[in-house]
């Protein structure tokens, strides 16, 4: 379990690195009743093909659009797209979306990791 030094942009607690999830101190999960208490800021790291690194949570949590190419589809084709931290209209959970216009022009994303 890894400080990041980064904020949760739900509650404002320090965001903490777990083997596959980014998630708010404050979130609490009990595996045994399988329940959440707590915030509810929780990133899972894989995101289609491409893993998610620290420094992209830090921009998305910056409200950054982050381009990523080769992505890959179920279909097993490569595409392009953004991708951006955002809120559940109607749950109170975060997600990342993918973006396909607005991209702005970030390093070359390439490599299995983002």
């Amino acid at each position: 379990m890894e400080n990041l030094n980064l904020k949760c942009p739900e509650c404002g607690a320090d965001v903490i690195e777990k083997n596959n999830i980014f998630e708010c101190q404050n979130h609490i999960y009990d595996f045994k009743t399988k329940t959440a208490s707590g915030c509810s800021f929780v990133i899972f790291k894989q995101l289609l093909n491409k893993k998610i690194s620290a420094k992209t949570l830090a921009k998305l949590l910056n409200n950054d659009v982050v381009q990523v190419n080769n992505f890959v589809n179920l279909k097993g084709k490569n595409f392009d797209a953004g991708i951006k931290l955002a809120k559940a209209p109607d749950e109170n959970k975060y997600k990342i979306e993918l973006v396909f216009s607005d991209i702005k022009k970030d390093d070359d994303k390439n490599l299995d990791e983002i």
